[in-house]
Parts: C-alpha cells; structure tokens; sequence
C-alpha cells in the first residue's frame, strides 16, 4: 500500500510540475526508447537463448519477443500479436523436441481470452502427452478441445486420443472412439490396426479377423 501512495505521489507532483515546452524536448529520446530501445532488448534476449539454449534463431527472436529482459508479464502480453507469437515459439519447440518448454507456452496460451489458437494450443498438448506418455492429463486436454471445438473432433486429434486409451489398456472406450474415424480418411487405416489390437487383447479373435 505504501509502495503504491508513494507512487501516486511522484506522479501527481509530476504533473503539476510538468513543462509542455520540455515533451519537444524529451520527444526523440522517448521514442527512441520506445522503439530501439525495445528492438536491441528483444534482439538480446534471443541472442541469449540462441547461444545460451541452442535454440535457432527464427525460435530464439520469438523467445526474445515473448520473454523481453525488465518487462513486465502484464504489459507484454497486451501487446498486439502476442498470442500469435506464443503460439509459432509453442509448435517451434515442439517440433525441436523441447516438450518441456512447447507444453509451458501452450498452457500460458490458453490462459489467454480472444485470441484463434486455443484448438490449436489444445492439440499440442495433446500431442506432447502422446510423445511423452503423459496418459494423466491426456483425457483433460481432449475435454477441453472438446469444448473448445464445439464437439468438431478432427480424426487426428481423436486418434491420438485413442491411441493414449488402448495404450491405458481401456479398450472398449478405446474401440468406440476409433469407430468414428471415416473410411477413406488418412487416419482410417491405423484406426482399424488398433481396433483389431483391442479385440486381440480381449480374446475376442472373431471380431479381430473382421477388421
């Protein structure tokens, strides 16, 4: 409370005390500041993460936008494009292997409100938790993309889904969300190959010579 008086203090007397003739003056230091100053801070942070995190430099500029040195939380994530820029270092790292670091920014995406990547940041973690067998938060993602998506399950998404319940040893739930893969889709074939697999394990050798 103190900090926060003290800084209403210091502004107010500012104010009053301000010289309209001084912003002419102060105008082209500011506004290097502003533009420079942010460019050289966000070229320095992923040069750090470039060197320092062996990140390529496509990723590492990303990372250097996202996580400037000296600013705070809250003002970068108001900027215009950020959410986009979360997402593109999100699916970098992912693809990099860093599921670590890809499954940290897409959670921080989808605290994010207003913005089109949260399927898209759901289905990354997905994918992170099939490579990684992460079974315990499989079903959670898949909910939330199940809402997020207004029920509009891609094959993709639901085979992955699939794939972590037959590997759960869950069988009927496993079945049963494979049979909605389409024929003709480029999921369809790994889907039938995982049907048999569950009757196989089941005993149920009747069923598995149909697929």
């Amino acid at each position: 409370v103190l900090i926060h008086l003290g800084v209403a203090i210091i502004l107010f007397e500012g104010g009053l005390t301000l010289d309209p003739k001084r912003l002419l003056e102060v105008g082209g230091p500011v506004r290097n500041l502003l533009t420079i100053g942010t460019a050289v801070t966000t070229v320095g942070a992923g040069a750090a993460a470039h060197y320092g995190l062996d990140l390529p430099w496509s990723t590492a500029i990303l990372f250097g936008a996202i996580e400037p040195p000296g600013e705070s939380p809250d003002a970068v994530r108001g900027r215009a494009g950020y959410a986009d820029a979360l997402y593109q270092l999100a699916d970098s790292l992912m693809q990099l292997g860093n599921y670590a670091a890809a499954r940290t920014y897409y959670v921080e995406l989808l605290r994010l409100p207003g913005h089109p990547f949260r399927t898209q940041a759901i289905s990354g973690l997905l994918n992170i938790a099939d490579r990684t067998n992460d079974s315990e938060h499989i079903d959670e993602y898949y909910n939330l993309y199940t809402q997020a998506s207004g029920g509009q399950v891609p094959s993709d998404v639901r085979y992955v889904h699939s794939k972590s319940l037959f590997l759960a040893r869950r069988d009927a739930e496993a079945v049963d969300e494979l049979s909605q893969i389409p024929p003709g889709d480029p999921f369809y074939l790994r889907a039938r190959y995982l049907i048999g697999a569950s009757f196989v394990r089941g005993g149920n050798l009747e069923k598995a010579t149909e697929i």
